[in-house]
């Protein structure tokens, strides 16, 4: 979905997140047949799209248009 949820640093290691990276479809799910997910322990594990909990959000994202349009923006 489009909603946005924020997660304090303890409450990420109950959920599967995946990186902001991944191919998602017009139909707003995940293309891929496994995605690579982080777990709470500092873990890497590759899982179904269906067990992904969270998927990250680029910090790119974070700035609108015309601020993006910035160079060297940090």
């Amino acid at each position: 979905t489009q909603d946005i949820h924020y997660l304090m640093a303890d409450d990420e290691r109950r959920y599967k997140i995946a990186p902001a990276t991944i191919a998602i479809g017009k139909d707003g799910r995940i293309k891929d047949e496994r995605v690579q997910v982080r777990t709470g322990k500092e873990e890497v594990h590759s899982v179904l799209p269906d067990e992904v909990d969270f998927i990250e959000i680029s910090p790119d994202t974070i700035v609108g248009v015309s601020t993006a349009l910035i160079p060297f923006l940090e």
